[in-house]
């Protein structure tokens, strides 16, 4: 501390003092680790327990937002993203699991092994296959829940009919819905501008309905899933071009946050 000529301490104590402390205080202040160190478990115990194949896309997921999370806890990032990236993992590993004990089984045993056998995929290791190559589910945290949109072709022209490949994106979904069985599922389909609104809002509906009785046939329970069609009422992409359009025919499956209904996730 600085000692004046007259004996009296200088004020050029105080701020450095005070700078000292605040530096001190935010260098000891640490982030909550309790979601990281979960989602490390979930991981680690679907990993070494033999639970999942290591290259399954739902894993790799897992150990990507693992990673993620660890990475933001490290640099001391805000609690809310490093509590993200944690359920996350958590989420994909139980998915994971879910998927390699029930849904390949399923699969195999029900309906698709007549979609398989018709196209000479008979034996598990290519059914395997073709759940590993589906990459035709996005995922993303809302408000509401976990939103899976379903990509690609999913319908026949004009139809509600479900293409073969849009049955192995269900089938992953029925995976996520098994996995969490504490949760219903609010299934939303939406149309482009394409023809009269009264004809997109009906036919939306018919392919939500579609994909929820697909979701039935593989395994998840009539009672937790809701149907919904709303036309060309909420776009994500511009309708003017052909691109934009394709994006706008798609269907979401809400994965409602525990506690909520369907009917309170309804747009």
């Amino acid at each position: 501390m600085k000692i004046r000529d007259d004996g009296s301490k200088s004020t050029l104590a105080t701020p450095i003092l005070i700078f000292a402390l605040l530096a001190l205080f935010l260098g000891c202040a640490t982030a909550d680790p309790t979601s990281v160190e979960r989602a490390r478990a979930s991981v680690g115990a679907a990993r070494d327990g033999g639970l999942v194949d290591s290259d399954s896309l739902d894993f790799r997921e897992a150990e990507r937002h693992l990673v993620q999370a660890e990475k933001l806890l490290e640099d001391r990032e805000t609690q809310s993203l490093i509590d993200h990236e944690a359920s996350m993992a958590e989420l994909y590993s139980q998915i994971a699991v879910a998927r390699t004990e029930a849904i390949a089984a399923r699969l195999e045993s029900e309906a698709y092994m007549n979609q398989a056998r018709a196209s000479t995929m008979t034996t598990r290791a290519a059914v395997e296959i073709a759940i590993k190559n589906a990459r035709s589910v996005d995922a993303k945290q809302t408000g509401r829940g976990l939103v899976l949109t379903l990509g690609g072709v999913l319908f026949e022209s004009d139809s509600d009919k479900l293409t073969s490949g849009a049955r192995v994106s269900v089938a992953r979904v029925a995976g996520f819905l098994i996995a969490l069985s504490n949760r219903d599922a609010l299934i939303e389909g939406h149309a482009d501008i394409t023809g009269g609104a009264a004809h997109n809002l009906e036919l939306s509906l018919r392919r939500a309905t579609s994909i929820r009785d697909a979701l039935v046939e593989f395994g998840v329970s009539e009672e937790r899933l809701v149907a919904e069609g709303y036309g060309a009422n909420f776009p994500i992409a511009d309708n003017d071009t052909r691109e934009g359009r394709e994006r706008n025919r798609r269907v979401e499956i809400v994965i409602l946050n525990p506690g909520l209904s369907a009917g309170d996730a309804r747009r």
